[in-house]
């Protein structure tokens, strides 16, 4: 699989898959990530997160949100690992399996744009427009993302954060 179709494709919720889940594309991020296609892919990740964030004051919420929302197809990924990881660790005699935990953190839809206001502590959901108003429900992957600090001295990848977050 090409390792930018990460940032374009979603795991999500399904109730009508047996596994639980179901692999998805996102046409709005595939689009969005085409941009970035002749960067490296550490470049793409550091772009997509300024962007996102909000470092570049040049970035219109549309752009932001869609940065965004390849970061969230990206590290669905990890979510899925990680709820496969912890449901491999309690083998045996349990009351629960991998599909429980999905409900908890596989919760984005892949297809609402959500940016953070401008202390980083709301999401807010942006629409056509680009006008953005304050969402209750909050997504998993976009507290993941809300929380990671890609400055760290410990220099915490994206993918190791997703994972820890997620366990």
């Amino acid at each position: 699989m090409d390792v930018l179709s990460r940032y374009w494709k979603i795991y999500r919720i399904s109730t009508s898959q047996k596994v639980g889940y179901e692999h998805r594309s996102v046409p709005a991020a595939q689009e969005f990530i085409k941009q970035f296609s002749n960067l490296d892919l550490t470049k793409i990740q550091a772009v997509l997160l300024s962007y996102f964030l909000g470092k570049n004051p040049a970035v219109d919420a549309i752009s932001r949100a869609k940065a965004g929302l390849c970061l969230r197809c990206y590290i669905s990924e990890t979510i899925l690992r990680a709820c496969h990881k912890i449901d491999n660790l309690f083998e045996g005699d349990k009351s629960f399996t991998y599909q429980d935990l999905l409900k908890f953190v596989l919760d984005d839809d892949g297809k609402t744009l959500v940016v953070l206001d401008e202390d980083g502590k709301n999401q807010l959901i942006v629409d056509n427009n680009g006008e953005t108003k304050t969402t209750y429900y909050k997504f998993f992957s976009v507290k993941i993302l809300q929380t990671f600090n890609a400055n760290l001295e410990s220099k915490m990848i994206l993918d190791n954060w997703a994972f820890l977050k997620t366990t």
